[in-house]
């Protein structure tokens, strides 16, 4: 039987409508969290090594990228495989509207972009904000746009051999999976993010604890015996428990205006990067937690600061 001729008609088809779309989106997406990560490592490795400076690295964030980069990435991959493959089984695939629609707009968002990218230098140029970290994001923006600009003007006028994708699909597979790996690096395991989030838990209960002590004692001028004379029954609020373990927080008057507040910590948060780390440059400001692992009291007063 000889093969079927495909026709114009071939453009309405729902297979190569939902292919070229979800192409589209996966690599989108794939650009918009690699560059996402990106910039992120570059404020975290300039900032980390800047003294007088505490960062709090935005774990979430990364997370989320890492996430939708190690998913949308190896999609767009194989999709485009699937694609290529066909257009080569059946060339009159290549003339579809709706490859040309996604060629076309990827060369007109990467122009955009660029423009804009060098808009702003010139712009931060003449106001005076050049630093490190703006350069490195604008080479950034610049050398991923580019690159995408190139690839699709290419695509669209000769053309790619196999070979010379199959080189540079495994080259930008090598990026992807170096950036997914420094974001492992910096999020830590799933175990180890767990740990993370019950000992931020512990500081979010423990931060409520002190403002309800401080306001007990605007009210009564005097500390609490012990947190179970915080219990509110017409609010409902009682004292919350560790999460992990369900035992109450340790909680110790020492003067008449100062008190300190325990909690046991899975893991240490006294650096730059802690995902726990509401930040202060002086350890007996009533904002900073930091802790290290274990056991850990901090110390608080009723100054005219906190009341």
């Amino acid at each position: 039987m000889p093969p079927i001729a495909y026709t114009n008609r071939i453009s309405a088809h729902p297979k190569n409508f939902c292919l070229s779309l979800l192409a589209i989106i996966m690599l989108y997406a794939s650009i918009i969290s690699f560059t996402g990560q990106i910039f992120s490592y570059i404020d975290i490795i300039i900032l980390s090594h800047t003294p007088n400076i505490s960062y709090e690295a935005p774990t979430e964030f990364i997370r989320w990228n890492t996430a939708v980069l190690a998913i949308a990435f190896p999609a767009y991959l194989i999709l485009f495989t699937i694609i290529q493959r066909e257009c080569r089984q059946f060339p009159e695939k290549k003339e579809l509207s709706i490859r040309k629609w996604a060629n076309y707009l990827a060369v007109f968002v990467a122009s955009i972009v660029i423009l804009c990218d060098a808009i702003s230098l010139v712009y931060c140029f003449l106001n005076g904000d050049l630093n490190s970290q703006f350069l490195l994001k604008v080479l950034v923006l610049f050398l991923i746009f580019t690159w995408l600009l190139y690839f699709f003007i290419r695509e669209l006028r000769f053309g790619w051999r196999t070979w010379q994708l199959r080189i540079i699909g495994l080259f930008l597979s090598f990026i992807a999976i170096v950036s997914i790996g420094y974001g492992f690096t910096i999020v830590g395991s799933p175990f180890n993010a767990r740990l993370l989030r019950m000992d931020q838990n512990r500081i979010y209960a423990l931060e409520d604890l002190e403002s309800r002590i401080i306001l007990y004692w605007k009210d009564n001028k005097k500390l609490p015996v012990s947190l179970d004379a915080l219990t509110n029954s017409a609010t409902g609020f009682k004292a919350p428990r560790d999460p992990q373990t369900g035992n109450a927080y340790e909680y110790h008057v020492l003067t008449k205006v100062s008190f300190e507040l325990c909690a046991t910590f899975n893991l240490a948060a006294n650096n730059k990067l802690a995902m726990v780390d509401f930040a202060s440059s002086n350890p007996q400001t009533p904002w900073n937690w930091q802790h290290g692992k274990g056991r850990y009291c901090f110390h608080r007063a009723v100054t005219d600061r906190t009341i």
